[in-house]
C-alpha cells in the first residue's frame, strides 16, 4: 500500500473519491476542509494500490501527533464502494508506518458514526483493534431512525401546538444568516460564555459553497427570526449542527415546533435524523436536560468513538 501525502494538486482526485465512497460526507470534501487551513497543519494521507486510491485519511499534525480530523466532527478513513478489509488492515499497517518515519507519537481518529454510512463500514474500527488501538473516548449521539420512528412526547407536541397558534408564526428554510447568528452567539454567551466554531463569515462561505447540504430552517413571529436549526444533509442522515432559540421562542415553544417541522421534512427523505451530542468534558459528563430533550422527540442513543494509536 502506497501513501501520498495530500497536496492542492489532488484536490480533484480527493474530491472524486470522497463522492463516490461509501462513507465519506461533504465534510470531508477539500472545500469544506480547506476553510480553516489557517488553523491546522494539514496532513492528509492518500492510500494507492497500483496507483488506485484504495481510502482517504483526512488528517491534521498537531505537534508530534497525526489526529484525523481535528478541525471535523469525524475523520476516519474514506472507503471505496470496492475497499476490501484486508485492504483497510493494510491500510492501516502503511499509516502506522509512515507515522514513525515522520516521527510521529501516535495516531488520533475520530471514527465516522454509522448513521453517516452509505453501506456498513466498520473495517477500520477492527482494524485499529488488530493493531493495539486504544478506546479514548465515547461521546453519546441522540438519533431518530426516521423508518423506525418512536413517538414524540406529548409535552414536545404541547409546546409545539403553542407556537403554532401564534399570529404571524411560520417555520421555513431561509438563508438569513445574520439574524440567525446574532441569536445563536447570544444564546451561547448567555448560557455559557462560548461562541459558535464558525464566524458568521465562515457558515456563509460554507453554505455558499454547498448549498444543497448546509441549510437553515428558522422559526419567525411577525417576521422576526427567535428560533431555528442549521442542517448538515447528507445522503443518509440529517444532522443538526446549531441548534439557537431566544427567550421568546423558550416561552413559546417555538423550538419545538421548527424541530416538528424538520422532522417532516426529513422523513420524507432521509434514514437518520441526528442531534448530536450531548456530552462535555471528553464524554465523561452527560447533560442530562439537553439529552431529555432529545429523547422527547424520540431519539434514542448511539456512539461516536475515538481512538488513540501509538505509534513509537
Amino acid at each position: 500500500m502506497e501513501i501520498v501525502r495530500y497536496s492542492e494538486k489532488y484536490c480533484r482526485t480527493w474530491d472524486e473519491f470522497v463522492v463516490t465512497s461509501r462513507n465519506g460526507t461533504f465534510l470531508h470534501q477539500r472545500g469544506y476542509m480547506d476553510y480553516h487551513r489557517d488553523r491546522f497543519v494539514d496532513h492528509s494521507l492518500i492510500l494507492q494500490k497500483k496507483g488506485e486510491v484504495r481510502a482517504l485519511l483526512p488528517a491534521a499534525q498537531i505537534a508530534n501527533r497525526l489526529i484525523s480530523h481535528a478541525g471535523l466532527t469525524y475523520g476516519g478513513l474514506i472507503l471505496g464502494e470496492k475497499t476490501r478489509q484486508k485492504e483497510v488492515n493494510d491500510c492501516l499497517q502503511a499509516i502506522v508506518r509512515y507515522a514513525r518515519e515522520q516521527e510521529l507519537k501516535d495516531i488520533f481518529i475520530k471514527t465516522i458514526p454509522a448513521i453517516y454510512h452509505q453501506h456498513p463500514s466498520d473495517e477500520l474500527e477492527y482494524a485499529l483493534w488488530l493493531n493495539g488501538a486504544q478506546l479514548d473516548r465515547i461521546d453519546t449521539y441522540s438519533v431518530i431512525d426516521l423508518l423506525n420512528r418512536i413517538p414524540i412526547h406529548s409535552r414536545r407536541k404541547r409546546a409545539a401546538k403553542k407556537a403554532q397558534k401564534l399570529d404571524g408564526f411560520e417555520v421555513e428554510f431561509c438563508e438569513d444568516w445574520s439574524d440567525y447568528w446574532g441569536v445563536l452567539s447570544a444564546q451561547l454567551q448567555n448560557r455559557f460564555d462560548a461562541k459558535p466554531v464558525h464566524s458568521l463569515e465562515e457558515i456563509q462561505l460554507l453554505a455558499s459553497k454547498f448549498p444543497k447540504a448546509i441549510k437553515l430552517l428558522a422559526a419567525r413571529v411577525c417576521g422576526e427570526l427567535h428560533a431555528g436549526i442549521v442542517l448538515y444533509v447528507t445522503p443518509t442522515c440529517v444532522h443538526a449542527q446549531y441548534i439557537a432559540s431566544d427567550n421568546f421562542a423558550r416561552d413559546n415553544g417555538l423550538l419545538d415546533a421548527v424541530f416538528l417541522a424538520c422532522l417532516d421534512w426529513c422523513g420524507q427523505r432521509y434514514r437518520y435524523f441526528s442531534f448530536g451530542i450531548s456530552n462535555e468534558n471528553g464524554g465523561k459528563v452527560l447533560n442530562e436536560n439537553l439529552i431529555a430533550f432529545k429523547e422527547g422527540f424520540g431519539a434514542t442513543t448511539m456512539t461516536h468513538k475515538f481512538f488513540r494509536l501509538q505509534v513509537q
